[in-house]
């Protein structure tokens, strides 16, 4: 459970806004004149139609259609910056470094050259418009560069929850007075305890925490926004075009609610006729539903909402994500 300022950094995050240092992230930019062409060709969404200031959802499949990455693509004049979990640069530049040959392109890992926090809550926009003439981006995942209270940052919005959330960059020699800018502001630094509780309740699924190479894009449930079965080919393709023609895959990203008041472990199994039918990624507490909850997978013909498993005698119950809204 929350520590009464866990809980009230939550409530900040759900009702008004909080930010805090964003380590949990890894940067990758591809750059050079073939740039679009060549990680539409290794990504699941279609890149062509991406202006510059807007972005997307994507995976990014091996061969074999597995998931390597999940990333927010977003488009810049000059370059393509993709956002994911941390450590992930490294191995999906060592993926897509084997495909490069003579393509006019060049990988970059950025993370070591940014710092970068999360500001979310209904009034983070407003706390981001109020310190800048420029305009932000208004699509539910764009990017803009802005001065913002002197600083030259670049800005992101991203789906990371049901709450507006912005992931806000600046050069590391700056950290140190952006971050007296963001208190000056009264922006308070949020507990991650209180981010990982709203993340769980939105139902967010990381790289690396909850997806892997063990995962097929469609478990997701999240094609309408990540994957375009209208765009050219792209390495996995056929595997990820055959499960749509087939129209469903074996596991399904959920959440589950439990009814004991002891805190569930990750990776635990849930069961149902003492058969092993779900397994959980994530958990956290949820002062807006007082219970613990958890993300996962569970197998198809028990993924409906409202499913009853079972974890140590004890009822839990298959709940569509988001699981609560603010």
């Amino acid at each position: 459970m929350l520590d009464a300022a866990a809980l009230r950094d939550y409530d900040l995050l759900r009702h008004q806004a909080a930010c805090l240092p964003w380590p949990n992230h890894s940067r990758l930019v591809v750059q050079g004149d073939d740039r679009v062409k060549f990680l539409n060709s290794y990504c699941t969404n279609d890149l062509t139609q991406l202006k510059p200031g807007q972005g997307c959802e994507a995976f990014i499949p091996n061969s074999q259609g597995k998931v390597l990455g999940f990333v927010h693509i977003y488009c810049e004049p000059d370059r393509l910056v993709m956002e994911t979990s941390s450590d992930q640069a490294a191995p999906l530049i060592a993926h897509l470094d084997r495909y490069v040959l003579r393509s006019k392109v060049e990988l970059i890992d950025e993370t070591s050259a940014t710092r970068t926090w999360l500001l979310a809550g209904p009034e983070s926009t407003a706390i981001l418009q109020r310190g800048t003439t420029s305009s932000l981006p208004h699509d539910v995942i764009g990017s803009a560069a802005i001065d913002w209270h002197g600083h030259h940052i670049r800005v992101a919005s991203t789906r990371l929850l049901t709450v507006p959330a912005w992931l806000i960059s600046c050069a590391p020699d700056q950290a140190a007075p952006m971050q007296t800018t963001i208190d000056t502001q009264h922006v308070p630094t949020a507990d991650p305890h209180a981010f990982e509780s709203l993340r769980i309740e939105s139902g967010t699924a990381l790289y690396g925490i909850d997806i892997s190479v063990d995962n097929l894009p469609q478990e997701l449930g999240i094609d309408a926004q990540a994957i375009s079965f209208r765009k050219g080919c792209y390495l996995g393709q056929e595997t990820i075009a055959r499960i749509d023609a087939m129209g469903h895959v074996n596991w399904h990203w959920t959440g589950f609610r439990f009814s004991s008041p002891a805190c569930p472990s990750r990776g635990i199994e849930l069961t149902a006729n003492e058969k092993p039918v779900a397994r959980i990624t994530s958990v956290a507490w949820s002062p807006c539903l007082q219970s613990w909850l958890g993300v996962g997978y569970v197998r198809r013909g028990f993924h409906k909402s409202g499913t009853e498993l079972s974890y140590e005698s004890k009822p839990v119950v298959v709940t569509a994500v988001p699981l609560a809204n603010p």
